[in-house]
């Protein structure tokens, strides 16, 4: 019956004096070669199979090295830590606590712009003061703009 199910023949005879017959069963010769054939069929997809994810395991691996040798990154196996297993309200509202990452901060990347920017600021605002001290009159700023009046202006 389970053969029937895997979709098998059988061949039946039956062998004994009346009333004591015995009925055998055996698979045909063809059917049985044919399922010999299918097994190892499958059988070499299987391990074809395997070896093709392998292989991607291997490639995904040699990848993750590239990545973490060319941009310095490290792979934490335990990136995440989660929360303990107290039932307690107070723990499950305060979240999970993640590992410290490697990676920059968008700060720690913009930090050299900054201070260029600010040496920039101080140094203009050094130049306009030195102008603005060098000027000895007492109404320099009258002087600046009767100066500004005084050229003339195109229209």
């Amino acid at each position: 019956m389970l053969i029937g199910k895997l979709g098998l023949k059988t061949a039946c005879r039956k062998k004994g004096s009346s009333g004591k017959q015995v009925k055998f069963f055996s698979l045909s010769i063809e059917e049985l070669t044919f399922a010999q054939r299918v097994l190892s069929y499958r059988h070499d997809q299987r391990i074809k199979r395997e070896s093709r994810k392998l292989q991607r395991q291997e490639s995904n691996r040699l990848y993750q090295i590239m990545m973490e040798t060319q941009y310095g990154l490290t792979s934490s196996e335990n990136s995440i830590s989660t929360p303990t297993q107290n039932t307690n309200i107070s723990y499950k509202q305060q979240g999970v606590d993640m590992a410290e990452s490697n990676f920059p901060s968008i700060l720690d990347k913009l930090q050299p712009a900054i201070d260029l920017l600010f040496e920039t600021v101080n140094l203009g605002w050094s130049v306009v003061k030195g102008l603005f001290e060098g000027i000895t009159c007492q109404n320099w700023m009258l002087h600046l703009i009767i100066r500004k009046l005084a050229k003339p202006r195109p229209y």
